[in-house]
């Protein structure tokens, strides 16, 4: 099912990846267990959301997908995904940056880079709050 979702998300069809990854039984034989959802769901749930301009529900997605990598990489896990944690920070400091909360959105664009330094996206972003930033 998280493919499926994921498939909406890159077609650019946000309604459609926020009522795929609920709970209820979106197309027959696919109910999504959102405990065993990968990382990466909630990052793109995030996204859609952040999109539809649903900022708050985008930053509860993100800090989830942030807390479970955490505890899938405390655990040592196989599903823990570097890639995922980095982006799960990437997406968080976009919101913030959005909203203007500086100070956090660097420092989740810094840990995302910390986690993944070829992070493109975390680095443009960085690049582009810090240009945003000096003064004029």
């Amino acid at each position: 099912r998280a493919d499926l979702c994921h498939a909406y998300l890159h077609a650019g069809q946000d309604e459609e990846t926020v009522a795929c990854s609920t709970e209820h039984d979106f197309e027959p034989g696919l109910v999504l267990d959102l405990a065993a959802a990968p990382i990466s769901f909630f990052n793109n749930r995030g996204i859609a959301l952040a999109r539809l301009g649903q900022a708050s529900s985008a930053r509860a997605d993100f800090q989830n997908a942030i807390e479970r990598s955490l505890a899938l990489l405390h655990a040592k896990s196989d599903a823990y995904s570097v890639s995922a944690h980095a982006s799960a920070h990437n997406n968080m400091g976009t919101i913030l940056f959005d909203e203007n909360e500086l100070a956090a959105a660097t420092m989740h664009f810094k840990t995302a880079l910390q986690l993944a330094p070829n992070h493109v996206h975390a680095r443009s972003n960085l690049d582009a709050l810090l240009l945003a930033s000096e003064p004029l």
